[in-house]
Parts: C-alpha cells; structure tokens; sequence
C-alpha cells in the first residue's frame, strides 16, 4: 500500500528516488525549521549506521559528520509503517514517490519522540492495531465521522472512503484540508491528531467533543440567553482572530460548523474543508446559503471579513432562533443572501440590548471595508458589560501624591479569558 497522496508528493519532490539532492537551504535554514533533530540508524552494507537526521514539516535531511546538509527526502503526507521491535531496537519505514527508507534506534524515548513528530509530517497506517470503533456519530457528504477508543483517550475520527477520492482535485482538497488543520493550534478550534491510511480510507483523527453542533442545540431549545451568546461570540471570535493572524480564512463559518461541549461550554470551530490560505483577491465562489458573504455572492474580491459576516449571522440565529434570509429553496435564500437586506425586528431583537444589537449590525454589514475585522469585533463594548472585562483609560500624565509615583493600573485579566486558555477537548461533524 501506498501513500493516496503519491502523486502530489511526486508532483512536489520529482525525484525518483527516496533520497534527493539539495536544494539551497544551509544548516542553520533547516535547523530554525527544524520539529525534531537527533541520531538515528540505518543499515546498509550489512550494518547498522548511525547518522544524523533533522526533520521539518515537510522533508527529512541527512546531516553529515562536518555539520553539513547531506541528503533530503520529501515526505509530506508519505506513508508511514513501525515496524516490529527486534533485538531492542525500535524503528519505522517512510515511503515516498521515489522509493523506501528504514529508520531505527535503540532509545525507546527517541523512537516516541520521533513518532510524534512524524504524525505532523506523514500519513500512518495500523489505525486498527491502534483504536477501536465506539459508535457512529454522524455522517456528513464526504464522510462519516466516528468515535474510537485509542492509547487512554477518545477521538473523534472523520472517515473518509477512497471512493470519494477517485479524483486527484478531491485528493487534493483534502491534502489542503489536513495542512490547513496541522499549522493550527487554539483551545477553540478542532485539533487534528494523526492522519491514518487504510486499505479502504483516509481517517483523521481529532479531539472528541461530549456535545453536539450548535445548530442542533437551537433547533431542540431555542434562542439562548444574551449572556450565553455573549460567551459564545467571544469564543468564535477568538478562534476567528487566530486562524486570521495565521493568514486562514475559513470560509464556511455556521452553527453546523461549531461544536459545544456540555462538560465546560466551550465551543470548537470545526470542519476546514473549505478553508484557504489567506491570499490577495481571493474571489473562489463557495460557502453555505445563508451565510456566505455577499461580496462572494456578488464574485467580488474578498478576504477574511467574509468570516465575520458568517459570524454575524450567527450571531442572529442563536439570539433569535431564525435566519435573516428566509426562504423556500437554496436559490431564494441565496438571492436574499446576495441582496443582504437585513431586518432587526422588535418581536425577535426587542430583548436583546443595544450594544448587542450594535454589533450584531456591524457584522453583517452589507460593506466589508465598514465590517470589523475579529480582533476589532472583540473590543466591542457588548463583552464588556457581560463578561466583567474592566475598560481602562490611559492617562498622559503621572499623579503625584506624597512624592509616590501613582501608575495607571494593570488590567485585570477577565474571569472569562482565563478559561480560554484551557485546552478544551473538541470534535468533528461534518
């Protein structure tokens, strides 16, 4: 069995071997890209050799005995075995476009430590050696997300059939998908693990959740309070301003797309399939009816306000129970959707305050240059008032009294943020 993403590495790499000349990087390049560095082995002529290899996120280098960049082999998304412990020695076969390579050591620790760096770098095979199936959590167009029991936790795993990957350009979305997910880390975004190779799938493996979708929890009780909602739109609009300042756009942005767990109320922004790289004038055509941003409607340029705009539509429908575009098929909705004329009721935004009401506006403002960006969404007055976070203003100059120098003071950190900082477990549906 090989890598499903052989061919993208080919495409990449070119070589046709597993070892390939260099390219221009110097020692020091590699190093400060460097997840991992250390001795390892491999046997050739009838022995073992011990030598030096650094991995980075997408190649691994072999280091000569002057310091000096030797070798490299191309391995993003290449397939991954362990192999069986003989003789105490622990080791594992990276196979590329281009051929094989067998790595081993005789240190248990590094033989782990490599491991788990390689799970940001490869895709593995043995899923079934290592987990074993709970229950079905739901199914989505693409995939069918379980949960599993592996190594003292549970995952949420996306199942993905290789019947769905015949093509190359599905292939590689999800190659897109899985890169996107590795270079993010946040307590409110889903958390990708390990991706893993089987003979009839792809299956990723995420943070379970002990929740459900947040479309879910609106359609079985209702609108939430404004004081949850509070705590919920900060929340998004953190993982937003983080994925923002890693130059992500998410681009479908819905309460299907966001999970809560019943154990802390947290939420985790999930499902990244059609998420970008931040680029100049993106102006691909994709989202859900409903939530889309309309310059992407309107085939305008666009860039990561089209998220905000999501988030404030639902930002509406958890404080209202309804969308502001209702309609009796997909293409009516998306009409209104494109038209953005958008209603504040009294029936429906009656109880909910100004400052909310305020906000809820600037998002889903039909004009991106006059929608805020997250990180500005977040100084809204509206959290202040909920969540206790103190305003502080900055004074030009000192106070004296009794020749004691008196300085503006510190903000306290919110009782809120400080749970932000957990790392809260999270899962997936599709």
């Amino acid at each position: 069995m090989k890598s499903i993403f052989s061919e993208i590495s080919l495409n990449c790499s070119g070589s046709e071997t597993f070892w390939e000349g260099l390219s221009r990087e110097t020692f020091s390049q590699i190093k400060k890209n460097s997840l991992l560095s250390s001795y390892l082995c491999i046997y050739a002529s009838e022995k073992y050799i011990r030598k030096k290899f650094v991995l980075t996120s997408d190649s691994i280098y072999y280091i000569n005995f002057q310091n000096i960049p030797f070798s490299q082999a191309y391995i993003k998304l290449a397939l991954l075995e362990v192999l069986e412990t003989t003789k105490n020695r622990y080791g594992f076969r990276i196979s590329n476009e281009g051929g094989s390579q067998e790595f081993f050591t005789r240190d248990q620790e590094i033989f782990q430590s490599w491991l788990s760096a390689l799970h940001k770098v490869c895709v593995f095979s043995g899923f079934e050696e290592n987990f074993s199936l709970v229950k079905e959590l739901g199914i989505g167009n693409t995939a069918i997300v379980y949960l599993y029991q592996g190594q003292g936790s549970q995952y949420a795993v996306k199942n993905i059939s290789k019947q769905n990957l015949a093509s190359l350009s599905n292939i590689e979305r999800l190659a897109h998908e899985i890169e996107v997910l590795r270079s993010l880390s946040h307590p409110n975004i889903t958390k990708l693990h390990s991706v893993y190779q089987t003979e009839e799938s792809v299956n990723l493996v995420l943070d379970y959740a002990s929740g459900s979708d947040y479309y879910e929890k609106i359609m079985n009780l209702g609108a939430v309070s404004e004081t949850e909602a509070v705590k919920f739109m900060y929340q998004l609009l953190l993982a937003l301003d983080y994925i923002h300042s890693q130059k992500v756009i998410h681009r479908d942005v819905k309460l299907e797309n966001i999970l809560v767990n019943h154990e802390n109320s947290s939420i985790s922004l999930t499902d990244f399939g059609l998420a970008c790289f931040k680029q100049v004038g993106c102006i691909e055509r994709c989202g859900s009816p409903g939530y889309v941003a309309p310059e992407i409607l309107r085939g305008l340029n666009y860039g990561c306000k089209v998220d905000l705009f999501s988030a404030g539509i639902v930002m509406y429908s958890i404080l209202t129970s309804r969308s502001p575009f209702q309609g009796g098929s997909s293409d009516e909705v998306l009409l209104k959707n494109k038209n953005c004329q958008i209603k504040f009721p009294e029936k429906y935004w009656g109880k909910v305050s100004k400052l909310g009401v305020d906000l809820a506006k600037r998002l889903v403002c039909d004009d991106p240059r006059k929608r805020p960006s997250a990180k500005e969404a977040l100084r809204h007055p509206w959290f202040s008032g909920f969540l206790a976070i103190p305003h502080y203003v900055r004074t030009k100059k000192r106070q004296k009294v009794k020749s004691k120098t008196i300085l503006p003071r510190k903000p306290l950190e919110s009782p809120f943020s400080k749970t932000m900082k957990l790392v809260f477990k999270c899962g997936l549906v599709d």
